[in-house]
């Protein structure tokens, strides 16, 4: 029976339904009635077993589907619009490019430059106040992973007086195929904190929103003295993909006043305020501090044993599994929670021995690693050793 109280809906299981309506059967047809399962009354009996716990788990799934923290696919998506957010579609890959000019000037929104034959963007205007260097991002045309390395070769489309020289001083930062509804979840959890003002909560739920931002954390000093690595009343913005002067203008608004940024990355936020009476306005230059995340790259180790010798294990799949984990910035890892991967892709082996590294194989754990503050892992290679 099906029952709604402070705890939720509550249902029965299959056997619960099987064992009340043996006993309505009996009570019906008298103790001597046949419901084996290869009897034609007990076939019955669980046909109507299975319907009755069919309909009570489609309506527990119909209950569920008004929580958003046990919605799924299409439910989850509609109630996530009552908090403002949707799900984020295959984003592009982002790559910030050193500018060099001879003069000040504007790179224009859509400006492009392109390179081995990937075709690259702005998606903002981009006052620079040169002459000199500046850090300019720009978007793929193409959604997904597209690459571009440092050092590569960039072709300026649309020439601009006064740009010099435009340059890869780091590598593109991969595009996804599209945010997956763990993460989509955890970020509608998160934006609950979006009317906020002046909290970390708040300025990490407004960045994680923004176009093209895969990840975000925020680290913060309230105190007089340096702790943490931070300065007195500081705070560190460390973010992964998104265009900087989103970025800039996020932090300029949302963090507490008179906080400082720090970070080596900058961003510039430009605040127009009206003059009284109409008369011109007044340009406030917000110069935010923010890092983008350190990689630290991980080696994995694992046995996998044969459960019949001569069943050979499919040693590129487990490689490939686990060599597609992704971390979080911040996030710690256990040699223990990559097992599920391998065993994943298929039942003839057993894995063992799990051990990671963060120096190159220098040195390995069974337990856990803790990256830096402000880094992430990145799974570098994953070694399996097939036991015969």
């Amino acid at each position: 029976m099906i029952k709604i109280d402070e705890n939720g809906m509550t249902i029965d299981s299959l056997a619960d339904i099987l064992d009340e309506l043996t006993a309505l059967y009996r009570s019906i047809y008298g103790q001597d009635i046949n419901l084996n399962q290869d009897s034609p009354d007990g076939q019955r009996l669980g046909i109507e077993a299975k319907a009755r716990a069919d309909l009570q788990e489609a309506a527990l799934m119909i209950y569920n589907s008004f929580d958003p923290d046990k919605a799924h696919g299409d439910a989850l998506r509609r109630i996530a619009k009552l908090a403002g957010i949707a799900q984020k579609s295959g984003s592009r890959s982002m790559w910030e490019l050193k500018i060099t000019t001879d003069r000040p000037l504007t790179i224009p929104e859509g400006w492009t430059v392109e390179s081995s034959s990937n075709v690259w963007r702005t998606v903002t205007p981009y006052p620079l106040t040169g002459p000199g260097a500046f850090v300019v991002s720009f978007f793929s045309q193409e959604f997904g992973n597209v690459p571009g390395a440092a050092g590569a070769q960039i072709d300026i489309i649309s020439p601009i007086l006064g740009v010099v020289d435009v340059i890869a001083v780091q590598p593109a930062v991969p595009g996804a195929a599209g945010e997956k509804e763990t993460d989509f979840r955890r970020r509608r959890w998160q934006s609950v904190q979006k009317p906020s003002h002046s909290t970390i909560g708040g300025l990490t739920a407004k960045l994680l929103d923004l176009p093209g931002v895969t990840d975000a954390i925020v680290y913060e000093n309230p105190f007089p003295v340096t702790q943490g690595g931070l300065p007195p009343h500081s705070i560190r913005v460390v973010i992964e993909g998104g265009d900087r002067a989103d970025i800039a203008k996020t932090i300029a608004i949302e963090k507490t006043a008179g906080a400082l940024t720090v970070g080596a990355e900058v961003g510039t936020f430009i605040e127009q305020i009206q003059r009284p009476g109409g008369n011109g306005t007044i340009d406030m230059i917000h110069e935010m501090h923010f890092d983008r995340p350190t990689i630290t790259p991980l080696w994995v180790f694992c046995l996998a044993d044969r459960k019949t010798h001569d069943d050979p294990v499919d040693i590129t799949a487990i490689t490939e599994a686990i060599e597609a984990v992704t971390f979080k910035i911040g996030a710690d890892v256990e040699a223990s929670q990559l097992y599920q991967y391998g065993h994943a892709t298929g039942t003839n082996f057993v894995l063992s021995n799990m051990q990671v590294s963060s120096d190159e194989g220098a040195t390995w754990t069974q337990r856990g690693l803790k990256p830096a503050r402000g880094a992430k892992f990145v799974i570098a290679a994953v070694l399996v050793s097939e036991v015969v």
